[in-house]
């Protein structure tokens, strides 16, 4: 039964989206608050949202449920020569446990590296 329940699961998890900043914040916080327990102050989102990249923030839905999340920081790495690099951090990553094993954190991960390869970066 457990095998049933989790290929209908799977058919009906939607592509890898990417979402706006109207619903990136609520994305991210609740994803945390579902994948671990931890739901982030009231106190502290706003200075967690101000290192966001909405625009590179990825979220999988089942339904008009979130699934998982994903995000990207964008920095520069020095590297030897003194050489400063574009990088991608990847971040914020988060399944829901309903959802683990299911290829969610394949789907949000292969969008984030087909993202970093477009734009050129190297790490």
């Amino acid at each position: 039964m457990e095998r049933l329940m989790a290929a209908a699961i799977a058919r009906r998890i939607s592509a890898c989206l990417s979402v706006g900043a109207v619903i990136a914040a609520g994305v991210v916080f609740a994803s945390a608050a579902a994948s671990f327990g931890y739901d982030v102050p009231m106190e502290a989102r706003e200075q967690v949202l101000s290192c966001f990249e909405m625009e590179r923030t990825l979220a999988v839905f089942d339904g008009g449920e979130i699934a998982g999340t994903g995000g990207i920081f964008s920095f520069g790495m020095t590297v030897p020569g003194g050489a400063a690099l574009p990088t991608a951090g990847v971040t914020w990553i988060s399944v829901k446990p309903t959802h683990r094993r299911r290829g969610v954190l394949r789907q949000i991960m292969r969008r984030q590296l087909d993202d970093v390869r477009e734009r050129g970066e190297p790490l």
